[in-house]
């Protein structure tokens, strides 16, 4: 009977460490996540919701890579901005309108495996909603990654998956891109 009692004791005290040892993880989760939402919020500029999901634009690049980009939306349960229907692409663009700073933003979407094949890189999906600018794509083999730009009314069109930005010319600083947040 002493022998059960000692179990039971013996059990009492690991449950109680195993509580501790839970509350004291999920605090540091809790911090953890406080920390990822806080930097969102200090690296993009955040959409209103649509259709459960939210759109967030980078601020500043020293430097662009679509792989880059790729894995930061990633990194934040995310993916580069696709762009699948009308409805979306405008709301898109209306919000793209409130950032004068920026003259490109690059979304999902590369033929960087086949030449005119624009898949998304996230699934490698084909992309079935392309509104290019009148002379879009026009890189060939060099530009191979998908941008909407202000120039082309936020139309789309073909760019580098790459960029050094040079700071004696800030125009060309104004690339930036766009991820797509599912909201939980």
């Amino acid at each position: 009977m002493a022998s059960m009692t000692q179990q039971m004791t013996i059990m009492t005290q690991q449950m109680t460490i195993m509580t501790q040892q839970m509350t004291s993880m999920t605090q540091q989760i809790q911090i953890v996540q406080d920390n990822l939402a806080n930097s969102l919020e200090t690296l993009f500029y955040k959409s209103p919701v649509f259709e459960g999901r939210r759109y967030y634009l980078a601020k500043q690049l020293a430097s662009f890579s679509s792989t880059s980009a790729q894995a930061t939306c990633h990194l934040y349960g995310g993916y580069l901005a696709e762009i699948d229907k009308e409805n979306e692409f405008h709301f898109v663009r209306a919000f793209l309108n409130n950032y004068k700073q920026f003259i490109c933003v690059s979304i999902s979407g590369s033929d960087e495996d086949i030449e005119g094949h624009w898949v998304n890189q996230r699934n490698n999906t084909l992309l079935t909603y392309l509104l290019w600018n009148a002379d879009e794509p026009d890189g060939g083999r060099d530009q191979n990654c998908l941008s909407i730009c202000r120039d082309y009314n936020w139309l789309m069109g073909s760019h580098f998956c790459f960029v050094v930005y040079d700071f004696e010319n800030q125009k060309k600083n104004k690339k930036s891109y766009l991820c797509e947040i599912p909201e939980l």
